[in-house]
């Protein structure tokens, strides 16, 4: 009986002990996590200052790295702004000479215009004067055309009526 007694006595208390033990290693583990953290100096605690210089020293060459990364990634794209202004210098000067193009080009065509306009005009007016100068040719010619009313006698350049008494 005293065997069975420490017998559950002991099981119970390695099932408690082991029970206990899982909490605080669940604790730990959460408080000191399995992956590495990725601040070390928080994860260290308090340390010996001789013992932070070497992390700091790396802080200080991955700084580095990122900077000549980042001088390097500005320089080239400094680069192309410059390249890409050079053009646009470029552009502006062929736009400026293709202006300066387009408005004598426009001046010609504006005189152009005002001489087709003129032109038009003149051929506008002296359609009128040629249809005035045919009806008064056409009245003319009507007029010589008129025959004499039998009645009428031509004397020198008059007309004259002769009755028939008169005759």
């Amino acid at each position: 009986m005293f065997d069975c007694a420490t017998f559950v006595f002991v099981s119970l208390f390695v099932f408690v002990s082991y029970g206990s033990y899982n909490v605080f290693a669940e604790n730990d583990i959460l408080q000191h996590p399995i992956i590495s953290s990725y601040d070390r100096l928080k994860e260290l605690g308090e340390m010996c200052l001789v013992d932070i210089l070497p992390i700091l020293e790396n802080i200080a060459e991955q700084q580095k790295e990122r900077n000549t990364a980042n001088s390097r990634i500005f320089d080239e794209t400094q680069g192309i702004l410059d390249r890409i202004e050079g053009h646009q210098e470029v552009n502006d000067k062929q736009l400026k000479e293709l202006k300066v193009k387009m408005e004598g080009h426009f001046m010609d065509l504006h005189a152009m215009m005002d001489l087709k306009v003129k032109k038009l005009s003149l051929e506008k007016s002296l359609r009128k004067a040629l249809n005035a100068l045919q009806c008064s040719l056409d009245t003319r010619n009507v007029s010589s055309k008129v025959s004499l009313h039998p009645g009428f006698v031509k004397v020198g350049g008059f007309e004259v009526l002769l009755h028939r008494e008169a005759r």
